[in-house]
């Protein structure tokens, strides 16, 4: 008996019956038309829209802003700022001139401008008064008229055995030593005022000799001239720049001796220490832009380079 042939596959596509189910989320199914996407919501909508406006209105103002303000533009261009107060304004068909100035018109110069630094070649301006000399022998107090300007102390001693010279104040009580020198002595050293250190009103002159002091003005320093690159000497002295130091000016300075070599600067804040040590020296100082004097104490020989 012959047996019936084997049920063949259906040709063609096959459509599964019953309902269908696929992953959850945004895939599309195998077949069958496209998902349409989700419409945007009104306020999205409105939101883009007021997005594009703004950008648009932007854009607006920066062409005008520029169209403005560009050279030559007729509409709004910028006009010139006004003359400073005082200024001329050229009359006519008078042309300003340039160029640089005379040299002789320059600010604080003439009556009436503001002073400007010191000029080359043009001592210091200090206070003026009446000298005052001194002169004995051996141990004498001296009572001395005061001042709240510094003063040049200049001292001569014929003596052998030296000098020294002392503060003392209204009780009679030394305050410090001035100078200190042995054998026959001539130098001049700043006198600090008293209301800077210990109060004093009479100098103590110790002696074994004839003996002279003085007290004078600052004008009466040794002078530095401006066309002076050098400057040199022996023993104590104080000496008056006649140049402006520039931007805190650093001098070359060497001493030569074995005893105490001190550098004071003066300007119109009071003294500054440059330089105290003993024996032969080589080194630099910077002095500040306002000062106008250096005294030197030295029992050697010395000199300052600019």
């Amino acid at each position: 008996m012959s047996q019936p042939p084997p049920p063949q596959p259906p040709q063609g596509p096959q459509h599964l019956s019953g309902p269908q189910r696929f992953p959850s989320g945004p895939h599309r199914p195998p077949y069958g038309p496209a998902v349409p996407p989700e419409s945007l919501s009104t306020g999205a909508k409105i939101a883009l829209g007021g997005a594009a406006a703004g950008t648009l209105l932007l854009v607006l103002i920066l062409i005008g802003y520029f169209a403005w303000v560009r050279p030559g533009g007729t509409s709004g261009a910028a006009e010139p700022p006004p003359s400073p107060s005082g200024a001329v304004e050229p009359e006519g068909d008078e042309e300003p001139q340039d160029g640089p100035r005379d040299p002789e018109d320059r600010p604080g110069d003439g009556d009436g401008g503001e002073a400007g630094p010191q000029d080359p070649g043009a001592p210091p301006e200090f206070a003026e008064f009446e000298v005052q000399e001194f002169s004995g022998s051996g141990r004498t107090t001296v009572d001395i008229e005061t001042s709240e300007e510094p003063r040049l102390l200049s001292i001569s001693n014929k003596g052998a055995g030296g000098i020294s010279v002392w503060s003392v104040d209204s009780e009679a009580e030394t305050q410090w030593e001035v100078i200190r020198r042995g054998g026959g002595y001539e130098g001049r050293l700043l006198l600090t005022p008293p209301s800077m250190i210990d109060d004093y009103d009479a100098l103590l002159v110790h002696a074994d000799g004839d003996w002279e002091i003085s007290l004078q003005p600052l004008s009466a320093a040794d002078r530095w001239e401006a066309t002076e690159t050098e400057y040199g000497g022996s023993g104590d002295d104080v000496v008056q720049l006649l140049w402006s130091p520039n931007n805190f000016s650093r001098l070359d300075v060497t001493h030569t001796g074995s005893s105490n070599f001190s550098l004071r600067s003066y300007d119109d804040t009071g003294t500054s220490s440059l330089v105290n040590e003993i024996g032969d020296y080589e080194g630099q100082i910077t002095l500040t832009p306002r000062t106008v004097l250096i005294e030197v104490q030295s029992q050697g020989t010395w000199t300052i380079t600019r």
